[in-house]
């Protein structure tokens, strides 16, 4: 069976089945015909055609197993992974509990949620959207020990907004919402802040994407949702 899986896999391409096939004719045209130079060419177009076959098989199964190692690489590293949450939650005051919660200027609190493991470099990515930019301050943070937390203030760019309401993360997610339908004034609308940062003890790069939900009517909110951990992409530096 492993024999005719091996046969089949030069069937995969065409210039497979063109080279692979033709070591049979030139191999006998190498043996039986007259001239001995005809017969050292036929040898060597035999040679050729299956050194080629054989290398294109064996190049195109190394890729896959290669890259199938890269995705257990992958996982086994997100899994061993330690996160950072986002902690951020504003409310608008219509009772004196709420008001303690009606802040749109306040931080975003970044927490190292490990019992034992150093988050460094550990930096807020800016969101973009159609409507404008949010950038977070400081652009990195160089150290957050194990449950231990962070403040990222928030700067916000785009057309149309005041230079007293930048500090304000609302100010950007208010000018998402087009008041087409009430359906959109009352579903959250979810947006992603990631969160990109090294674990101390092995230097491996990791980003959590935290989920964040803002709702316009009739409690206008904005809360943390779900978190994603995942390994952030080599620097190409």
């Amino acid at each position: 069976m492993k024999f005719i899986a091996f046969l089949k896999s030069f069937t995969g391409r065409w210039f497979l089945l063109m080279s692979g096939p033709l070591t049979v004719p030139l191999g006998f045209a190498a043996v039986f015909v007259p001239s001995a130079w005809m017969r050292i060419l036929f040898g060597l177009l035999t040679l050729t055609c299956g050194v080629f076959s054989a290398y294109r098989v064996w190049a195109e199964q190394y890729d896959e197993v290669h890259t199938l190692s890269r995705r257990v690489d992958d996982l086994t590293a997100v899994a061993n992974a330690f996160q950072l949450h986002l902690e951020y939650y504003y409310l608008k005051a219509t009772s004196d509990w709420e008001s303690l919660q009606d802040d749109p200027a306040r931080p975003l609190i970044v927490r190292n949620v490990s019992a034992d493991r150093i988050a460094q470099n550990v930096s807020v990515l800016a969101l973009v959207l159609p409507e404008g930019k949010a950038e977070f301050e400081p652009e990195v943070v160089a150290a957050i020990p194990p449950k231990e937390s962070a403040e990222f203030t928030v700067d916000v760019e785009g057309a149309g907004v005041s230079p007293v309401l930048r500090d304000r993360l609302l100010t950007l997610l208010q000018k998402t919402y087009k008041d087409t339908s009430m359906e959109e004034l009352v579903t959250p609308k979810a947006f992603s802040v990631e969160i990109q940062y090294e674990d101390a003890s092995t230097g491996a790069g990791y980003i959590t994407a935290c989920e964040i939900l803002y709702t316009r009517w009739p409690d206008e909110e904005i809360r943390t949702g779900k978190r994603e951990v995942k390994r952030a992409k080599p620097s190409s530096a």
